[in-house]
């Protein structure tokens, strides 16, 4: 284990300044990073709701986290003893996203079925303000608490070897395990056994027909500020399914030029 993960044992972790609890939680993702090949990205503390812990900012390649976490909590809170592993969980879920992120556009995944799934569930993605299921269980997120709690686990038990027992960590461990248990026993009362697949079919068949209504429309597109004529000449060059929309295009064509047609017959009349 890094000396620099020293930090997150409970002990240290509550005599440790905020500088210092950042400059970790940033090491154990430059850390991560190089094990998976990716760039690293920064941590940014941020002022969020009291409930939201932390994400991953694609477009700065960020992880942006509460920074109470990092200040303390009220004793009170629901996460008053825990910030310490909310913080690790969270750098390293994030980081996990970030990574595959990454995989979607290199070639690093060792698993090229399951970078297609990822690829999917980017475009059909259920946030947390969905069922709770089908949140937890997606592919992208099913693998990122997957990773998280692996990773964290090993984290901790070198630093429960090295400073002794890590308080609170059995009840943050538990928390995060009945919430899976909670989304599982949904999953099954709406699928059935089979839950995971039928969950990542729902995700493809959302999939293709998202590809299927953005084909339609750029094919409907393409026609508009054409000529009739190159319109009917096009038709030589494309198959059978594309000539419906071909069709459904100059139908919509046409029916805007009559209500334009009938707008200006009013406004001669008013005059």
């Amino acid at each position: 284990m890094s000396y620099y993960q020293d930090i997150f044992h409970t002990s240290n972790w509550e005599e440790a300044t905020y500088e210092e609890k950042l400059a970790a939680l940033q090491t154990l993702e430059n850390d991560y990073a190089a094990r998976q090949g990716r760039p690293p990205c920064k941590i940014q503390p941020e002022e969020l709701d009291p409930e939201e812990i932390g994400y991953y900012y694609e477009k700065t390649n960020e992880i942006l986290i509460n920074k109470d976490l990092l200040n303390g909590l009220d004793p009170e809170h629901k996460w008053a003893h825990t910030c310490n592993y909310l913080c690790v969980n969270t750098i390293l879920h994030e980081g996990r996203h970030a990574y595959q992120n990454h995989a979607m556009n290199h070639d690093v995944h060792p698993d090229n079925e399951e970078v297609r799934k990822w690829r999917e569930n980017n475009e059909i993605y259920y946030g947390s303000g969905s069922e709770f299921d089908m949140y937890r269980l997606q592919p992208l997120e099913r693998d990122a608490y997957d990773y998280a709690e692996t990773e964290m686990n090993n984290v901790f038990a070198d630093l429960e070897t090295k400073f002794g027992e890590n308080q609170w960590f059995d009840y943050f461990s538990n928390t995060l395990a009945l919430d899976k248990i909670e989304a599982e026993m949904t999953a099954l009362k709406r699928c059935g056994l089979d839950y995971i697949q039928k969950i990542d079919a729902l995700i493809h068949q959302r999939y293709q027909e998202k590809l299927e209504k953005e084909a339609k429309a750029k094919v409907k597109e393409s026609f508009w500020g054409k000529s009739p004529i190159e319109m009917l000449d096009s038709f030589k060059f494309f198959k059978m399914s594309n000539r419906d929309l071909i069709s459904e295009a100059v139908e919509e064509r046409t029916a805007l030029g009559e209500i334009i047609n009938w707008k200006e017959r009013n406004n001669e009349l008013e005059r």
